[in-house]
């Protein structure tokens, strides 16, 4: 089921997703830093042969890294997907106190799927659509969503006593905080060069689920 959603998503974004200009965020000297550093890479490659797998790794990572803005994304990257792992192993435990482990394993999939959608949907429009007043939106996003997940988690986990309560603020959580990823992601896809931009997310995510 989840395959035949992503695909289903794959295809929308292929079709109605447009490219964004790339390199108006970035300074020209580390534009222009970046750009060679990969070219140089590549130099052994003429235009007709494209590069090893692993050589096209090496150079998300190397993009990755190079550039200030997804070296700060990496970092937050780590915390986050950090914070969002052990919340989930300890959800379940914390959940299966009050004896209904069914109920909170359906519950927890609507929440997920309606609150995390909307919240990434909404944080989305909103970076898009506030960008063009100031260009660190999409960060201002990602650092402000991220920071009100403590709070959250907070009133979730320490006011104990109520089943249907702490589900309210499970969801309350995942409708305003689980969005930052869509800014982050598309972050990392208008700075980075557009022949690794697909594999710079892979490595983000890798790195930073794996970190």
């Amino acid at each position: 089921m989840v395959a035949i959603f992503g695909i289903g998503c794959g295809l929308a974004v292929l079709i109605f997703v447009k490219e964004p200009p790339r390199g108006r965020f970035d300074p020209a000297k580390k534009t222009e830093a970046t750009s060679d550093s990969v070219l140089l890479i590549d130099s052994s490659h003429s235009q007709s042969k494209p590069p090893s797998k692993i050589r096209n790794l090496a150079n998300g990572l190397l993009a990755l890294i190079q550039n200030p803005c997804t070296r700060w994304l990496l970092v937050g990257g780590f915390f986050r997907f950090w914070q969002t792992t052990i919340i989930s192993f300890y959800c379940i435990k914390y959940f299966d106190f009050y004896g209904k482990s069914a109920l909170f394993g359906v519950l927890n999939a609507v929440v997920i799927l309606v609150g995390g959608l909307t919240s990434s949907i909404v944080a989305g429009y909103i970076s898009d659509k506030y960008e063009v007043e100031n260009f660190k939106t999409k960060s201002y996003v990602c650092t402000a969503l991220s920071a009100l997940g403590f709070p959250m988690f907070c009133v979730i986990f320490l006011t104990h006593g109520n089943f249907y309560f702490s589900m309210s603020m499970l969801f309350l959580e995942n409708l305003l905080c689980e969005g930052w990823m869509a800014p982050c992601i598309a972050m990392i896809q208008t700075v980075i060069d557009v022949r690794y931009k697909a594999v710079s997310v892979g490595v983000f995510f890798f790195g930073t689920a794996i970190a």
